[in-house]
């Protein structure tokens, strides 16, 4: 089992702390960390500490004993991400960080169903980070993936890796003999469409942005689907799952 991970932000790692609110009700109520067992402790610059629990009277307190490296990974993977209704935008969001995106850009597409008032933007970004650290803690990488929002695509593709290349997944796109796309092999940058599909000054613009298009057989997936394929394939591109040491 994964040593169990806490978020402490800040780049100094103390000789010793006692968590906090949900930093330490995830430590006991939900790991159920005794003392004497290990915890890894996250900062914001990337650096990990491992601690070891103890109990002072009812409190818990971790103390320093070395810092550790991550499980880092070959390249960066960035998703361009439309937003979409509740349940299934929150799906995206906890297994786009299990499958080790780097950054996560959520937009509003111009067909998109889902659409978030400026008033309404702040508190469903917090939560939407929220759920995506929680998720980056089980799978031990690190750093913590980015996330940002746009208001519309254009905006979008100048967050997360700007100029990077990479493929959007489109159904109406040319077969390809590959399965793979070629991508960069230092990042790559992948979008799905929204419940409505693209528009076509959309597509022209992930086009003019380095983005090909990119078909997966003949069958039209849902949004959500679309990206975990999207990171499946970015994955592969990059070699992150290739059965060798790096």
């Amino acid at each position: 089992m994964n040593r169990p991970r806490i978020r402490l932000g800040g780049n100094l790692l103390p000789s010793s702390f006692s968590p906090l609110g949900d930093e330490a009700h995830y430590l006991e109520r939900v790991r159920r960390v005794r003392g004497g067992e290990e915890v890894e402790v996250l900062l914001d610059d990337g650096r990990i500490g491992l601690y070891i629990m103890e109990y002072v009277g009812a409190a818990p307190v971790l103390n320093l004993q070395t810092e550790v490296n991550g499980r880092g990974l070959r390249g960066r993977l960035v998703l361009l991400q439309p937003l979409l209704q509740r349940n299934r935008l929150e799906l995206v969001l906890q297994k786009a960080a299990e499958l080790g995106v780097n950054s996560l850009v959520l937009f509003e597409a111009r067909r998109s169903v889902a659409v978030w008032s400026p008033a309404e933007r702040a508190t469903k970004l917090r939560r939407a980070e929220t759920l995506l650290h929680e998720a980056s803690r089980q799978s031990g990488l690190n750093p913590l993936p980015e996330l940002h929002f746009a208001e519309n695509l254009e905006r979008a593709l100048t967050l997360g890796n700007p100029g990077a290349q990479g493929f959007f997944l489109w159904e109406e796109a040319a077969p390809s003999a590959e399965l793979i796309p070629v991508v960069d092999q230092d990042c790559v940058r992948v979008c799905v469409g929204p419940e409505g599909g693209f528009e076509e000054s959309e597509r022209a613009l992930l086009t003019e942005a380095g983005l090909r298009p990119w078909r997966l057989g003949t069958l039209i997936l849902r949004s959500e689907t679309a990206s975990f394929a999207a990171l499946f394939l970015g994955n592969l591109g990059l070699g992150r799952w290739a059965a060798t040491k790096d």
